[in-house]
C-alpha cells in the first residue's frame, strides 16, 4: 500500500471472517476490556465484505447492508467513528459511504458483529496506513485494537487459525487491547465447524446486557478464575495437538456460558427447546467415544459442531443425520477453520 497525497475519494475494501470462541469472553471492564481472557477459532466462509469510501467534507456516515439502508447500525458506526476520532483526527474531516454484505444469514447467531467490525477496522487501518505507513505486524495489531473498540470479539477475527485476547499474568504475550495469533499443532489444522442454526430471531437479551450482568454476578470471581485456567489449558492443547483436552474445554466453556446466564440477576435463557434436545443427543453420542468431536454455543441458541475434516463422513451419517431426523427444518451451515481476512483492493477516484 502506497502513501497518497490526499485521501479525498479514497476507497478500500476488506473481507473479514467471523470466529467461534473456544474459551468464552463474558463480562467486561470499562474501555471494552475483557474481564477474563478468551480463545477463538477463526472461520472461513462466514464473512462480512465491506467497502469504505471517504470524501472531503463534513463528517457523516451513509451505511447500507446488502443494498438496503440500515439506520440502526449506521448510528452505531457513527458513534464508533466519533469515538475513534480522538485516535484518528482525520475522521472529523471526511464523510463515509460504507457498503457491507454477509456471506451468511445476518441473524444466524454466528457473531456477525465480529466479522462486521473487524472488516470496518481493517478498512480504517488501511486509510490510516495512507497517512502513516505501518509494518505488517503493526498494521494487524492496530486493526485488532480498532476492531475491539467496536465489538470485543471482533479483535480475534483479524488473525487466521486461532487467536487469543486478554491479559494473562503468566504470559506477557497476550494483551487486553488487541488479539494475538496462536500457533497450532497440525492435528488441529483441518477443523470443520458445522453450525446448527436453531433460530434466526433476535436474541431476547443482548450480549451487551449479558456482559453487564456479570458485574454483580454471584459466581463472577469463580468464573473468571475458571476462564483463566481454561485459557492456559487451551493454549497448551492447541499448541500440542491435545485433541481430547481441546474438546473437553470447548464443551465446558459453551455450557458454562449459558449457566452464567441462568444464574444472573435477573436470570435469562437463550436456549430453545431444540437446543436442549440436541445437546442431550450430543452428550449421549460423546459418551460412546466412537469418534472425537466437540461442540459449543455462543450467546444464543445455535450450536457449533467442531470436528476433524477426516471424520466428516462419520459425523454426517451418525450425528448430523440424527439431528436432521429430529428437526427436519433446521438450517445447517458448513464452515471450517479459516485463513483470516482478505484484502479486496483500494482505489483513488
Amino acid at each position: 500500500m502506497t502513501l497518497n497525497k490526499t485521501l479525498d475519494g479514497f476507497s478500500v475494501a476488506w473481507s473479514s471472517p467471523s470466529n467461534i470462541a473456544i474459551v468464552k469472553y463474558w463480562g467486561k471492564l470499562p474501555g471494552q476490556i475483557p474481564a477474563s481472557p478468551s480463545v477463538s477459532m477463526t472461520l472461513d466462509q462466514c464473512r462480512t465484505n465491506t467497502e469504505m469510501a471517504i470524501q472531503k467534507g463534513p463528517f457523516s456516515v451513509d451505511f447500507s447492508f446488502e443494498g438496503n439502508q440500515e439506520v440502526k447500525f449506521s448510528e452505531r458506526i457513527k458513534r464508533y467513528l466519533t469515538e475513534l476520532s480522538s485516535r484518528m483526527p482525520w475522521i472529523n474531516d471526511y464523510s463515509f459511504v460504507i457498503k457491507s454484505e454477509n456471506s451468511f444469514p445476518h441473524s444466524a447467531g454466528i457473531a456477525s458483529s465480529a466479522s462486521a467490525f473487524s472488516a470496518l477496522a481493517l478498512c480504517l487501518t488501511s486509510i490510516q496506513n495512507q497517512i502513516t505507513p505501518l509494518s505488517e505486524l503493526a498494521f494487524y495489531k492496530e486493526a485488532s485494537l480498532l476492531a475491539r473498540l467496536g465489538s470485543g470479539s471482533a479483535c480475534r477475527s483479524i488473525y487466521p487459525g486461532f487467536a487469543a485476547w486478554g491479559q494473562d499474568e503468566t504470559n506477557e504475550t497476550f494483551s487486553d487491547h488487541y488479539a494475538t495469533p496462536i500457533k497450532h499443532d497440525s492435528r488441529l489444522s483441518k477443523l470443520v465447524d458445522t453450525i446448527i442454526v436453531i433460530s434466526q430471531k433476535e436474541k431476547r437479551v443482548s450480549s451487551s446486557k449479558g456482559h453487564s450482568l456479570m458485574t454483580n454476578h454471584p459466581y463472577a470471581e469463580a468464573r473468571f478464575l475458571q476462564a483463566r485456567h481454561s485459557f492456559r489449558d487451551s493454549i497448551q492443547a492447541i499448541a500440542n495437538g491435545n485433541i481430547d483436552l481441546f474438546n473437553d474445554i470447548t464443551i465446558s466453556e459453551g455450557l458454562t456460558l449459558h449457566s452464567l446466564m441462568l444464574s444472573s440477576t435477573p436470570p435469562f435463557m437463550l436456549f430453545e427447546p431444540e437446543t436442549v434436545t440436541i445437546i442431550n443427543l450430543l452428550l449421549a453420542l460423546k459418551s460412546r467415544n466412537e469418534t472425537p468431536f466437540t461442540f459449543t454455543l455462543d450467546a444464543g441458541p445455535n450450536i457449533h459442531l467442531i470436528y476433524d475434516e477426516s471424520d466428516s463422513s462419520y459425523m454426517n451419517e451418525n450425528v448430523i443425520f440424527k439431528i436432521k431426523n429430529l428437526f427436519p427444518g433446521i438450517l445447517f451451515i458448513n464452515d471450517k477453520m479459516g485463513g483470516g481476512p482478505t484484502f479486496l483492493g483500494e482505489r483513488l477516484t
